[in-house]
């Protein structure tokens, strides 16, 4: 009997361990790409309520220029860097 006993503890132990809440998942962006520069940054803005309209024009300007310039309050890159046109 406490063998058996000893056995559900196990499985139920092991069961346990894949059942676990899921975490928020954050996407990890390449901010050294236009494309991921305004995923990133429309992303932020959906998060705050905010429409993508000057993530847009950031991006279009990004993808002549081969520079990200818009000012993110969350962005860990500085003001104006230079990004890959994709």
């Amino acid at each position: 009997m406490s063998r058996l006993k000893i056995c559900a503890t196990l499985v139920t132990a092991i069961l346990a361990g894949f059942v676990v809440a899921p975490a928020t998942s954050y996407a990890q962006y390449d901010l050294s790409t236009c494309s991921g520069n305004y995923n990133y940054c429309a992303e932020w803005a959906r998060r705050q309520g905010q429409t993508d309209a000057s993530c847009q024009a950031a991006y279009q300007q990004c993808l002549r220029r081969g520079t990200w310039s818009r000012q993110d309050p969350y962005s860990p890159r500085p003001q104006s860097v230079p990004v890959e046109r994709k």
